[in-house]
């Protein structure tokens, strides 16, 4: 019994001394999540899409109950009965409310996929610019250590290596700020998922667009103008006002105030309509001007790309160094770095795109999320 004691302690000492060596063995595995992943699990887990699911159905329903009620009366009687033009009222005012609901299930499905993808790509613009800060800290720390055995054989002034050491903490400043950035993102992702706060994903996608195509912009306006979601209660509005001129029909005063507010909802329905325009084309030029900017960063890679092959047949002759004391000078290390910088830039601009594409869609009421943007 002893002997087993001993075995079990020693058991229990190797995995301590096991997770004391490697901090990663107590933790559990870190979940990889795809943006098709998280888009799933967001839709799945959104009360606003379930209740409106919800009232779907039951506005079907009650629709339905009050078509087969117009039925009990024929076309005659539903002109000039009272009772029969209530329950005309009633029926059309039903499917408006179940044309307008099936709306907003749609649009609210869109902007859980426009929040996700916001939310995604955002975490992955920080964590690039993460990426892009460390590459300049561990390039300037292998300088420093340059400096310091140079300044000690007095080849480096006081001031430069003051200044080395000033854009170290710049560097470290930016870095905490970046850091915080990417846990503001990863917080709204476990919001948008209904994660617990210690959830903390691996994000496995990467934006693959580099253009959005699209139709003219008077087509895109005319699109915007039909299905956007910021259309959708004005337009609402405006119908249900617009039936009041048929059932039932109103005179004097009461009349008067039936005018009033048809006049009201049209006024806001053509501001809500020149709103929506002017964001649309905003957001259309954006894209334009991003997608030029992408094609920039394209060739710009290309070009670092070129540099680091001469500047590593250089290194090979000789010819350079791998690091220098002189900023600026001519390095092998510079030119890593600038094509490892040059390809997150790249990566953070494909995200800003895929993000405006799905913030452009939810507005004009199409498809938010494309797996072809992706990969």
């Amino acid at each position: 019994m002893k002997y087993i004691k001993i075995r079990g302690l020693l058991a229990v000492f190797i995995v301590i001394t096991l997770v004391m060596a490697n901090p990663l063995v107590a933790q559990a595995a870190a979940e990889e999540l795809s943006i098709a992943d998280a888009i799933a699990i967001a839709a799945s887990k959104n009360p606003e899409v379930t209740s409106l699911k919800l009232q779907v159905d039951r506005t079907n329903i009650l629709r339905d109950d009050a078509a087969d009620a117009v039925t009990f009366f024929s076309t005659g009687q539903l002109i000039v009965n009272p009772e029969g033009q209530m329950l005309v009222n009633n029926y059309e005012q039903l499917t408006i409310q179940l044309k307008t609901l099936k709306k907003q299930l749609e649009a609210e499905e869109r902007r859980v996929e426009k929040e996700v993808v916001s939310a995604y790509t955002a975490a992955l613009i920080a964590a690039n610019d993460m990426e892009t800060t460390k590459l300049a800290l561990a390039e300037i720390e292998q300088q420093k250590k340059l400096f310091d055995l140079a300044q000690g054989l007095g080849m480096v002034s006081t001031f430069d290596y003051n200044s080395l050491l000033s854009k170290t903490e710049q560097l470290e400043d930016s870095l905490k700020m970046q850091e915080k950035q990417y846990e503001a993102s990863i917080a709204t992702l476990r919001s948008l998922l209904n994660q617990a706060s210690d959830w903390n994903p691996v994000l496995t996608s990467q934006p693959a667009i580099t253009k959005y195509p699209r139709q003219s912009l008077a087509t895109e306006l005319t699109r915007a103008a039909d299905q956007s979601v910021a259309m959708l209660a004005v337009q609402t509005a405006r119908e249900l006002e617009q039936i009041k001129i048929y059932w039932p029909s109103f005179e004097g005063k009461e009349a008067y105030m039936d005018q009033i507010d048809r006049h009201v909802t049209d006024l806001e329905y053509e501001k809500t309509k020149r709103d929506t325009y002017a964001t649309v084309e905003q957001l259309y030029h954006g894209m334009d001007a991003l997608e030029i900017q992408i094609n920039l960063a394209q060739k710009q890679l290309e070009e670092k790309q070129r540099d680091l092959e001469l500047k590593q047949l250089k290194y090979n002759l000789g010819i350079i160094p791998l690091r220098s004391m002189q900023p600026g000078a001519e390095t092998l290390e510079s030119a890593q770095n600038d094509v490892t910088e040059a390809e997150l830039n790249l990566k953070s601009l494909q995200a800003r795109l895929a993000a405006n594409k799905a913030n452009y869609a939810y507005l004009t009421g199409q498809t938010v999320y494309s797996k072809s943007d992706w990969q």
